[in-house]
């Protein structure tokens, strides 16, 4: 004869219960609010990696991770953009002002490679790209952008500048990465961009290199 038992809860006895989830959420707060007063990116991995242990322990225990603190606070953040060097796309995100958008990558990109550092440049100028101000152009109104307008822009989906308003940027941010950049006027840029432009140019590991928009 087959009896059947029944099968130990690996749970019973110790459920998750508020005082887990209430202190990962308090300290997630907390980690929070210091982001937004000092924002580092030692900060940044903090406050990610007690978001990511939320989301961690919703899973363990049954819960949807979309109804986790994590998803409801940073849907913008992937699996792969929970890194300590942070992704164009994470410091536009984390950042509030385009100060701490340049205080960031020069913390985070201390140490990265030169090819690295051109990567996020080349995505930063992709993206602004993609928000060219066409009426500048069309309106014949060629107007100084601070750096602070075209972050704005940048971060709420706008329109930021034309090409010398955005590479005056990108070149901003490349010296924060510690790399000699300028703005480059032409008539022609590497991109075959006609009709007068203007582009970023770095010197990398003792070369000089042109970024139009996305291309380098």
């Amino acid at each position: 004869m087959n009896e059947s038992f029944p099968q130990p809860n690996p749970h019973e006895g110790h459920e998750p219960g508020p005082s887990v989830s209430k202190m990962t959420r308090a300290l997630f707060t907390e980690q929070l609010h210091r982001l937004k007063k000092f924002p580092t990116m030692k900060t940044a991995a903090v406050l990610l990696a007690f978001a990511s242990a939320e989301e961690a322990a919703a899973q363990e225990y049954g819960g949807e991770v979309g109804d986790s603190f994590f998803s409801e606070n940073y849907p913008q953040f992937s699996k792969t953009e929970q890194v300590r060097t942070p992704s164009v796309r994470e410091a536009i995100r984390l950042a509030s002002s385009a100060e701490t958008f340049f205080t960031m990558i020069e913390t985070g990109y201390a140490n990265e490679s030169t090819e690295e550092k051109l990567k996020f440049l080349s995505d930063l100028g992709s993206r602004l790209g993609n928000q060219y101000n066409y009426d500048m152009v069309t309106n014949d109104e060629y107007v100084t952008v601070s750096a602070e307008d075209m972050f704005q822009a940048l971060r709420n989906g706008e329109v930021t500048g034309i090409c010398g308003n955005i590479h005056t940027f990108v070149a901003e941010a490349a010296k924060n990465m510690a790399l000699e950049s300028w703005v480059q006027i032409g008539d022609k840029g590497p991109a075959n961009t006609s009709g007068g432009h203007a582009y970023t140019g770095v010197i990398a590991d003792g070369d000089i290199v042109w970024i139009d928009y996305g291309q380098v």
